[in-house]
């Protein structure tokens, strides 16, 4: 692949096991589909490089990593509680820690920890929280005062792993 030039293009590779996201427009790519050079800002076509977004979003214990459920809470049941929230399964620590929070749910398993939900939430919804030999990340981001919520939405659009829903 071209380094940063007007010919740069970012593909998915055809791995049954990798899922690509294409982090502008929020969704999956399909195995070979391609970004070109007008769908990308080539500025950031080295940082997606350098990031290795394709070894966050591998899959583990054989199951494929995708953003979190929208429906999750029809498709799950809470199996205990965290810091005043929710925990929804399943859980098995340390490879599988579920969602934590309801109005506000971060995929556990998802997270990558790069903290930019708590650096652009303006009413400091999250908190660090350790998840020790997690394969994703050591710390994740905690939902511990989702009552406080505004539901602007900037944590969500701006997770760059598409970890988080907010219930609007």
């Amino acid at each position: 692949m071209p380094q940063d030039s007007e010919d740069a293009v970012l593909q998915c590779p055809n791995k049954v096991d990798t899922v690509c996201l294409d982090l502008f427009s929020r969704r999956i790519l399909a195995p070979h589909e391609k970004l070109g050079p007008f769908d990308i800002d080539l500025s950031l076509a080295s940082w997606f490089r350098k990031s290795n977004i394709l070894r966050n979003t591998q899959h583990y214990a054989g199951e494929k990593s995708l953003p979190i459920d929208p429906e999750f809470q029809k498709n799950r049941k809470v199996v205990g509680q965290h810091n005043g929230h929710d925990v929804w399964g399943p859980v098995e620590p340390p490879k599988k820690l579920g969602i934590h929070g309801t109005n506000v749910a971060v995929d556990w398993d998802f997270c990558t920890g790069d903290g930019v939900c708590i650096e652009v939430c303006p009413v400091t919804v999250f908190d660090w929280a350790d998840s020790p030999g997690h394969p994703t990340s050591q710390k994740k981001s905690d939902p511990a005062r989702e009552k406080d919520c505004i539901q602007c939405l900037a944590c969500e659009t701006q997770c760059p792993t598409q970890a988080i829903k907010i219930k609007t």
